[in-house]
């Protein structure tokens, strides 16, 4: 399996991990299945693989145990690919230990921002907007998409994750364990120093709890960004539910001009729709009722040979019917479609 490389990046930052005891082969053969999975770019050469991801370059080494090459645009970058090695070996049932080139014992991870509440704004009956200020936002950038949000318990001073000497982040537990959702700008300023969350509300939720108490002065934690555009296409096809919503308010809004297709957007209450920039060519569609109206829509559409893109965001049990449909029915390749569980009905 091979798919073309990305440009070299300009000036990259640059991170060397080695592991004598790990299963190099094992893991490269995980790598490689997950790479087919996710339609990730890789390419394989001599003793290794080369994983394109997350903007940055990750190389895989088989060399007297796992050699481990990355180069990221900057810090953040780096320990974000560092973690997703780490993630991946642990996925697998392997403990990897590296020694790495560089190290950040006690210090907070790179791609930790802290923010403080401005505002709590009520939406509609569904709704709520978190509106967040914070001078670090320019670290994340106008583009970012999703960040995993940190809430300290309330009543407690905010203890945040900090780093240890294997390069694992290392998150604080009893009393001061952090709420860790991953939730999308709704939108972002860096240069104000400014993004706002969309949050859905449900009984019982932790974040809707947390939300309802949440005043001005509130610390809060965000780790990232991640996510990724609909890629450059001229038909595109977007299906979410609401708790999709904010994301894909913020890809149609980023579509070229000329781009064609559809949005559809499932939800409950009529009252919780909220105005979406999309280009002329796109048709928005908002359906109701049961879940299924989502997956009936996408069964219903058709789309065109070439030159296209589906998204699709749900429940899990649905996300899992819509890429059967794309992959199996359709035949549409993994690059040509991102499917995402954004929720399980099975979960808490």
């Amino acid at each position: 399996m091979s798919y073309s490389p990305r440009p070299a990046l300009q000036s990259p930052v640059t991170l060397q991990g080695h592991d004598a005891r790990a299963d190099a082969g094992a893991f490269q053969r995980h790598v490689l299945d997950l790479a087919d999975r996710r339609g990730l770019a890789c390419s394989i050469a001599g003793d290794g693989l080369t994983l394109q991801v997350f903007g940055g370059s990750l190389r895989l080494a088989a060399r007297d145990g796992l050699r481990i090459d990355i180069e990221a645009e900057d810090d953040s970058g780096l320990f974000r690919l560092q973690q997703f090695v780490l993630g991946l070996a642990q996925m697998q049932g392997q403990v990897l230990a590296p020694v790495w080139s560089r190290a950040w014992p006690g210090r907070q991870p790179p791609n930790l921002i802290l923010a403080q509440v401005a505002a709590v704004e009520a939406l509609s009956p569904g709704f709520r907007r978190l509106h967040l200020t914070g001078a670090d936002f320019a670290r994340f950038g106008a583009s970012a998409l999703h960040a995993r949000l940190l809430l300290p318990p309330r009543g407690r001073a905010p203890v945040w994750p900090v780093l240890g000497e294997a390069g694992r982040t290392e998150w604080p537990e009893g009393a001061d364990a952090l709420h860790r959702p991953v939730y999308t700008f709704r939108t972002i300023d860096p240069g104000a120093g400014r993004a706002a969350i969309d949050i859905v509300l449900h009984e019982g939720g932790r974040v809707t709890d947390w939300s309802a108490a949440a005043a001005p002065g509130d610390a809060v934690g965000l780790m990232g960004p991640s996510g990724r555009a609909v890629p450059a296409v001229d038909w595109v096809a977007l299906f979410g539910d609401a708790t999709a919503l904010p994301a894909l308010a913020r890809l149609l809004a980023r579509l070229p001009a000329t781009t064609r297709g559809h949005a559809f957007v499932h939800l409950h209450d009529r009252r919780d729709r909220q105005p979406l920039s999309a280009p002329e060519g796109v048709q928005i569609h908002w359906t109701g009722g049961a879940d299924r109206a989502l997956i009936e829509a996408l069964q219903a559409l058709p789309v065109p040979a070439a030159s296209r893109h589906v998204w699709f965001s749900a429940e899990k049990t649905l996300a899992e019917m819509a890429r059967a449909h794309l992959h199996g029915s359709l035949g549409l390749s993994r690059q040509e479609t991102n499917v995402t569980a954004y929720w399980s009905r099975t979960s808490d």
